[in-house]
């Protein structure tokens, strides 16, 4: 194993502990401690949402590096990603726009459902052309085992993996009563805690693509 190789995974597995370390401690503070940790805006969601900013911020800075335009996209949808997470929308929204429910409820004001949805559509514009532009790119470097593509893949991991403790909340809590007297706030933390690794991850992906990551040897490639 390279060097770099393992320098990089290394920092994969410290943002792992950070992550586990999160989750544990929080949960072994006192209930209502716990709970003023995770609720909706509190310390760690907005950690998350400062680091996601930070890395919109960062990326919009290789604007006139970058004459192809994907920094300008990527920018756009990790900011979406970061307003997203302090649930900017409902400053503004009769409810959540994320769900079906806005788009058919007669609750909603039509212009707001036809304003809504005109951004809506133009953000997945912008999130399929780049997705086209860069998922052959984003595979070949995988493949390479790149310290940037493997970063944003654990970012990934752990965006879909808080989802998945969001969507399974109800079938895990018999297993979580196990070993938490309050398996709600367990999962409630654990799904915050991991949710922060990916801005985290993203971050060191853009450390990783900058000019301010130098390699002390060159990473192996496969043989084709």
């Amino acid at each position: 194993m390279i060097t770099d190789e393992r320098q990089y995974f290394v920092r994969l597995r410290v943002v792992a502990m950070v992550v586990l370390i999160l989750t544990v401690g929080i949960n072994l503070l006192p209930p209502d401690m716990t709970l003023l940790m995770v609720v909706e805006n509190g310390p760690v969601e907005m950690l998350s949402a400062v680091g996601l900013l930070g890395a919109a911020f960062w990326l919009f800075c290789r604007v006139g590096h970058d004459a192809s335009g994907q920094p300008i996209s990527a920018g756009i949808l990790v900011l979406l990603l970061g307003l997203r997470e302090l649930d900017f929308h409902a400053r503004f929204t009769t409810m959540g726009v994320f769900k079906t429910k806005y788009y058919i409820s007669p609750a909603v004001p039509a212009g707001e459902k036809a304003i809504v949805s005109f951004i809506m559509i133009c953000i997945l514009i912008i999130a399929v052309r780049f997705l086209m532009h860069n998922f052959s790119k984003f595979v070949l470097a995988l493949r390479l085992r790149q310290p940037a593509a493997m970063a944003i893949l654990a970012a990934i991991g752990y965006g879909l993996l808080g989802k998945v403790l969001d969507s399974l909340s109800s079938p895990l809590e018999p297993i979580i009563t196990l070993f938490s007297s309050n398996p709600k706030l367990f999962l409630r933390t654990a799904e915050e805690c991991i949710e922060f690794g990916a801005p985290i991850c993203i971050l060191l992906a853009l450390y990783y693509s900058s000019g301010l990551y130098r390699p002390k040897s060159p990473i192996a490639t496969e043989k084709t």
